[in-house]
């Protein structure tokens, strides 16, 4: 096991430095700018004597607002190894909750990328360009961070490494995560330095075995605890090489950057290898190789085939690829696993730092999550809600007695607001508390478990579960160019047509429901539905305008 004297920041980039010095850290895909961890170490300690000098101290909020990138990491260990707090906002958001985000953590300064800037421009704080890691005074301000050609924050002066021991405590605000969350407006979560690294040192030996030198691909935002806690400081902790994708994010973009960096190690969310799946593989199981599986004395070699393609295509030395953030299609875990994949499901939530459960691929499980990890006290109340209680859990929200008191009950635990029960040990996910449809008949419904069956049909790009008065109503987006092709049919025909199928749908998943649950309704929907910045469905938004329009 990695572990640290001291757990915070400083004492992270410090032991790297000491233990990996020469060894690539952190890299840029497709350019040349790879860092070792002691050029990590040199960048944080003259970013944060840059920081002091412009008279940031200690308990000082900074945010960051920009995609993620190799910039961004630096940028949080500088701000938080001269202990101030990093105030993180998601890349995606708009400009009214940028700007309310850092006004309520009354940030002194902020990290920005020239893409987001014009989002922040009237904050009113000191302007840091992270592109480049320069200074902007407000004299040379203009529409464009990127012209203004500030000071290097990598100038002449650095830090002690010494004093990056003693800048921050554990128990030191590091973070306040604004999470996107699907019921509402943006909540500071405060997570410390001891949460954090507790959660990164002690996550990953029950789950993988760790070596150093091994590659991650960081596809998803680091201003998201899971990409921020396993795609970051885990990989330093370790002595890992992370490589950033470093442009928009689409499958042939990650495709070809995985063929290219032949990453050990991912981070994804579910829609991203759905996708993959849906559209890179399932359409090769078509002709001869479709006739091959239904040979049931070779179908297992077949199988076992597209599993070594599949991990060519990702670079061939995949060892584990981390999926979270919410449920996996049950029809695409179901071909992962008969391919021998190595996937494995964690759960966790932005208050736990993040990770509260998982294992790795060898031991992993359709349909559950795997065991707590260890030092981590969890319980399920009379109500079916899983709480939890230990080193990672978040300090409270910011500014939000109330919401913090209502977080936690009356012994201490945190309210995940997840519907959940044991299996052999194995932690199972029934559904969200706040999601939950309470029908007239008293009877608890779960939509997520009814989506399931929806997004297993053919052609089903995604669906979502409302309630209309006392009946449910199941709006269900279709694939119509692959339906159409499908079918021999033009665009206006596969809409005539796709009306009639999820009427199908409707009658086939209502066979596998009991009465209470029974689908009422189905409408046909053609955009995608709006999510999240971590892609998750904004349930709320989304009833609530259809209840409007109707």
């Amino acid at each position: 096991m990695r572990t640290l004297d001291k757990l915070t920041m400083g004492s992270l980039v410090n032991a790297g430095a000491e233990r990996y010095s020469s060894l690539p850290a952190l890299e840029t895909y497709g350019k040349d700018d790879i860092m070792t961890f002691l050029d990590v170490s040199n960048a944080v300690r003259a970013i944060g004597a840059s920081l002091q000098d412009l008279r940031i101290e200690k308990g000082d909020r900074v945010a960051i607002f920009a995609q993620s990138c190799r910039n961004w990491g630096l940028a949080y260990l500088a701000i938080t190894s001269i202990g101030a707090t990093a105030a993180v906002i998601l890349p995606d958001f708009e400009s009214s909750q940028a700007l309310d985000i850092i006004a309520h953590s009354q940030a002194r300064a902020v990290f920005v990328s020239a893409a987001n800037y014009p989002k922040i421009k009237g904050a009113g704080c000191l302007f840091f360009c992270l592109d480049d890691l320069s200074y902007a005074p407000a004299f040379l301000l203009g529409d464009d961070i990127a012209s203004c050609k500030g000071p290097s924050l990598i100038g002449t002066r650095t830090l002690d490494p010494r004093s990056l021991d003693s800048n921050a405590e554990e128990t030191d605000l590091a973070s306040i995560i604004y999470t996107s969350g699907t019921t509402g407006n943006p909540k500071g979560v405060e997570l410390t330095h001891r949460n954090l690294l507790w959660n990164a040192v002690n996550s990953t030996p029950s789950i993988f075995k760790m070596q150093t030198g091994m590659v991650f691909l960081s596809i998803l935002p680091m201003a998201h605890a899971y990409e921020f806690t396993l795609g970051f400081l885990v990989p330093l902790l370790w002595g890992c090489h992370v490589v950033y994708l470093g442009r928009k994010l689409t499958t042939p973009v990650m495709m070809a950057a995985m063929k290219a960096c032949r990453p050990h190690i991912m981070l994804t969310v579910p829609l991203l290898i759905e996708k993959v799946v849906r559209k890179a593989v399932f359409p090769k199981l078509e002709g001869k190789l479709g006739k091959a599986l239904k040979l049931p004395l070779i179908k297992g070699l077949v199988y076992k085939a597209i599993g070594r393609q599949l991990i060519d295509q990702f670079g061939g030395r995949l060892k584990f690829f981390g999926i979270g953030g919410a449920a996996l299609d049950p029809e695409i875990e179901s071909f992962l696993e008969k391919i021998g994949f190595p996937y494995a499901i964690g759960y966790g939530l932005t208050e736990t730092s993040p990770l509260v459960a998982g294992c790795g691929p060898s031991q992993h499980r359709k349909g559950t999550i795997g065991p707590i990890i260890p030092g981590l006290d969890t319980k399920i109340t009379e109500e079916g809600e899983l709480v939890v209680k230990g080193p990672s859990v978040m300090r409270g929200y910011y500014k939000a007695s109330d919401l913090t008191k209502a977080a936690f009950t009356a012994d201490g635990y945190f309210r995940t607001g997840d519907i959940c029960a044991f299996e052999e040990g194995r932690l199972v996910i029934k559904g969200r508390i706040k999601d939950m449809i309470l029908t007239a008949s008293g009877e608890n419904v779960y939509p997520e478990a009814i989506e399931s069956l929806i997004n297993a049909c053919e052609n089903v790009e995604e669906s979502i579960v409302i309630p209309e008065g006392n009946s449910l109503t199941a709006l269900i987006r279709i694939d119509l160019e692959a339906r159409a092709k499908n079918l021999a049919l033009d665009i206006s025909e596969a809409k005539d047509e796709a009306l009639k199928y999820i009427a199908a749908i409707k009658s086939k998943v209502n066979q596998a429901l009991p009465a209470f649950s029974k689908i009422n309704s189905v409408e046909l929907v053609q955009q995608p539905f709006e999510r999240t910045p971590t892609l998750k469905i904004k349930r709320y938004k989304i009833a609530s305008e259809h209840k409007k329009a109707n």
